[in-house]
C-alpha cells in the first residue's frame, strides 16, 4: 500500500486534517444523539452522551445544560467516579469564563 488507508486520507496525517476528521465525526454523533433524545427525551443517558459531545465540541454551556438535565432524570447518570463529567465540564467552563444560562 502507499501509505493510504481506504478513506483515501494519509497516515501520517497532519493535526489539521485529523481534527478535522475528529470534528466531523462528532458532528455525526451529535446529530444522531439529537434525533434520539427527540425519540426518547427521558432517557438520562442519551442527555450523558451528548453532554459529552458538546463539551469535546468546545460547547460548555450546552454540555452543562445536558449534563443537568441527566442529573434531574436520573441522579445516579452522573455520578460514575469513572467517569467524572462535571469536573470534567467545570474545567471547560472555567477556561472558557463562560457562565452558563440556564
Amino acid at each position: 500500500m502507499n501509505g493510504r488507508h481506504a478513506s483515501g486520507l494519509g497516515t501520517q496525517s497532519n493535526g489539521c486534517a485529523g481534527s478535522r476528521v475528529r470534528a466531523a465525526g462528532l458532528q455525526d454523533a451529535l446529530e444522531e444523539l439529537l434525533w434520539t433524545r427527540d425519540i426518547a427525551p427521558l432517557e438520562a443517558s442519551v442527555h450523558k452522551l451528548l453532554s459529552e459531545v458538546y463539551r469535546r465540541l468546545k460547547r460548555p454551556q450546552e454540555a452543562l445544560r445536558s449534563l443537568m438535565m441527566a442529573r434531574d432524570l436520573d441522579p445516579r447518570s452522573i455520578t460514575d467516579p469513572g467517569q467524572d463529567a462535571a469536573y470534567r465540564l467545570n474545567e471547560d467552563l472555567e477556561e472558557t469564563d463562560a457562565v452558563p444560562e440556564l
